[in-house]
């Protein structure tokens, strides 16, 4: 069935077999959206947890479709998405593609909490590029290190930058050592933030603050979207229920919702028949 949201169309698919169905379902729209005209980085597949993530990923590059894995240990929030970005620039300067330094710019005076267009503000910025690039194989941790010395630990100061500050704090663990990124470089960073021409993969969890022109969610089955912990406490129902409808409202044009009426958390690991998503129904996606 198809719908309306704050985002544009929304169209509801049922996938009877599964994950990998629903991934060579999003494989198809990709492919016909990509020869209608839609840039590939303008297009967003969301998955529920990283094995729909991984499933997904494997069917897009045997299918020679270009495609960026964003699943991570952070969230995505204007902070980490300014760092990939910036980090993209210092390795690939102007022929970054999707890059902008003005846009750079604009984001890092509103991260610094500085509403004036100040001069030192876009030199401060040429000059962490510069000692950045000249630093090659540099740990993505130093480079965030860097930026917090420049300024960016305004964000723990104002309530208004707090997901930032949160999602800054996940950053640093995951490129901390023991950390799930620890030896990650700031070229790794920037092959994150150049997704010009690829496809982007993220996980529901991290599509805040994202936007495309078509979005794909995966996933979208009762003990996943709401979660299985979730069933017996309204409180966190709701929150699913938000988090579902921000995924929802990625898209500026269509949004697709694919399901199959089971959860599955991994190979051979498929949970029992639980139908679509309640959201489905809410939405009148779904009869």
């Amino acid at each position: 069935m198809q719908g309306v949201s704050d985002g544009g169309t929304v169209k509801a698919f049922w996938c009877r077999t599964g994950v990998h169905e629903q991934a060579e379902r999003s494989a198809d729209i990709a492919e016909r959206e990509i020869a209608a005209g839609t840039p590939a980085h303008e297009i967003g597949v969301l998955c529920p947890i990283g094995y729909y993530s991984t499933v997904v990923a494997e069917v897009f590059r045997r299918r020679g479709i270009p495609v960026c894995d964003n699943a991570s240990p952070y969230g995505s929030s204007k902070v980490s998405i300014f760092i990939e970005k910036l980090a993209a620039w210092v390795a690939h300067g102007d022929s970054g593609k999707g890059v902008d330094f003005s846009d750079l710019a604009a984001d890092w005076r509103f991260l610094l909490r500085r509403e004036s267009d100040d001069i030192d503000i876009h030199v401060g910025l040429v000059k962490l590029v510069k000692e950045s690039s000249a630093d090659e194989g540099e740990y993505a941790l130093d480079f965030i290190k860097r930026l917090l010395a420049a300024g960016l630990s305004a964000i723990y100061k104002d309530p208004a930058t707090s997901e930032d500050a949160s999602t800054l704090d996940e950053m640093l663990e995951a490129f901390e050592d023991g950390g799930d990124l620890s030896e990650w470089t700031t070229s790794d960073l920037a092959h994150r933030g150049k997704r010009d021409g690829r496809v982007a993969l993220f996980t529901v969890a991290s599509c805040k603050g994202l936007e495309f022109d078509v979005s794909v969610i995966l996933g979208a089955e009762e003990g996943m979207m709401p979660h299985f912990l979730s069933l017996r406490d309204q409180e966190k129902v709701a929150e699913d229920r938000r988090k579902f409808y921000v995924a929802v409202t990625r898209s500026r044009c269509k949004t697709y919702v694919l399901f199959s009426g089971f959860a599955e958390w991994g190979p051979g690991r498929s949970g029992r028949p639980s139908g679509p998503s309640r959201f489905l129904k809410e939405m009148n996606l779904i009869e």
